[in-house]
Parts: structure tokens; C-alpha cells; sequence
């Protein structure tokens, strides 16, 4: 299986202390009757702009999408519309229509010689990506 499916080790750490979240009463979080309040202390390795999270999360996005499409899982038109339903403003294919592929592929292998192992392959282009930007 992909890396990209791994939990972040604090995530692992925190389910084997048994803070499983509301189950618990305890996880990131420690739940009370009236509010929730850190329970976790992180310190960020790496601290970036907002503008710098929404581009990551988008390209992770359009990145795992090429994966669905090639794993026959669902068409790019589905896919749009799910995006869309779910409250996102549009979908990944509509993000690689306003981008174009050659940004997408760039910004992608930027972040993931950036990120390194740290990320998984969650930023390594699709091959289906890369497939559609060589045609």
C-alpha cells in the first residue's frame, strides 16, 4: 500500500496510548462537557503561509484524482462533481484546466523535493498525470 495512507506518527502514538478522540474523551483534544481543550502540545517542523497549505492540499487533491481516474475507480466529469458537492469551489480537473498540466506537474515535483520522505508519495506525479502531459 501507499505511503501516503500512513498515519503521522503522533496520530499512531496518541491511538496507542489509548486517545482515540470523543471515544476517549482524549486525543488532540481533551473533551469536557462545555469545550474542548488542547491536549496535545506539536511543534511545527516546517510553518507555512496559508496560501502555501491551500496549494499542497490542492495539488495533493488533483494528484490522488489522476490516481481514482487511473485505477478505474471513477471519470474526471464524476469526480468534478463530487468535489463540488462535498462544498469545494471546483473540482481537480477543473483546478488542471485553469493550471494547465506542465504547472501542476511542476509545482508538484517542487513541493515533493521539498516535503522529501516526510510526505509519503502523496506529491510524486500520477502516471496518468505524467501520461497526459507527455501525449
Amino acid at each position: 500500500m501507499s505511503m501516503r495512507f500512513d498515519p503521522p506518527s503522533l496520530q499512531e502514538r496518541l491511538v496507542g496510548e489509548g486517545r482515540l478522540g470523543r471515544v476517549s474523551s482524549r486525543g488532540f483534544y481533551r473533551c469536557g462537557r462545555e469545550v474542548a481543550m488542547p491536549d496535545v502540545e506539536v511543534t511545527p517542523g516546517v510553518v507555512l503561509a496559508a496560501e502555501a497549505i491551500v496549494e499542497r492540499l490542492e495539488l495533493a487533491t488533483v494528484n490522488e484524482a489522476y490516481r481514482v481516474v487511473e485505477d478505474g475507480l471513477a471519470l474526471p466529469p464524476a469526480i468534478d462533481a463530487a468535489m463540488r458537492a462535498a462544498g469545494y469551489p471546483r473540482g481537480p480537473f477543473e483546478v488542471v484546466d485553469a493550471l494547465g498540466l506542465r504547472t501542476i506537474i511542476d509545482r508538484l515535483r517542487a513541493i515533493e523535493a521539498e516535503t522529501g520522505e516526510r510526505s509519503g508519495d502523496q506529491y510524486r506525479v500520477a502516471t496518468l498525470l505524467w501520461q497526459m502531459a507527455t501525449v
